[in-house]
């Protein structure tokens, strides 16, 4: 009677004794492959993080040497206007004159607004005042 007693514990009790070496290796499996994870995501995190931040330094590097190339351009540009506009300055400035004497003091204009075809009359006849005279200027050189 103890042998069939005690086979029959060992029987009842196999079931547990299954489920609880099966839970461990199951466990202890898990927590391997987390601990194995764990390591390959520290081995996966360096190459995503250098590729990313030589990434942002070429865009950094990339976006500073195009706003240094537009501000040379813009700059060359404004210094080529402002040649144009003191190369142009004079000149305008006689034209203003002329126009002025021609509308205001000259005893050739109508008293009323001139017409297009007097006017290109008047500005092609010689003026007598010898300020208003167009004179040839040396170009400078820049």
């Amino acid at each position: 009677m103890s042998f069939l007693h005690s086979a029959m514990g060992h029987i009842r009790r196999l079931p547990q004794r299954l489920l609880r070496q099966s839970m461990k290796r199951l466990l202890r499996l898990l927590f391997q492959l987390q601990g194995q994870r764990q390591r390959w995501a520290k081995s996966g995190f360096v190459l995503p993080t250098t590729v990313l931040l030589l990434l942002v330094v070429a865009l950094t590097a990339s976006a500073l040497t195009y706003r240094a190339y537009s501000r040379s351009t813009q700059a060359i540009l404004e210094r080529q206007q402002q040649v144009i506009t003191n190369a142009t300055a004079p000149a305008v400035d006689r034209a203003k004159a002329k126009i002025d004497y021609l509308l205001s003091q000259d005893t050739r204009s109508p008293r009323k607004v001139p017409t297009s075809d007097q006017m290109a009359a008047m500005l092609q006849a010689t003026v007598d005042n010898p300020a208003l005279e167009i004179v040839a200027e040396p170009l400078e050189d820049v």
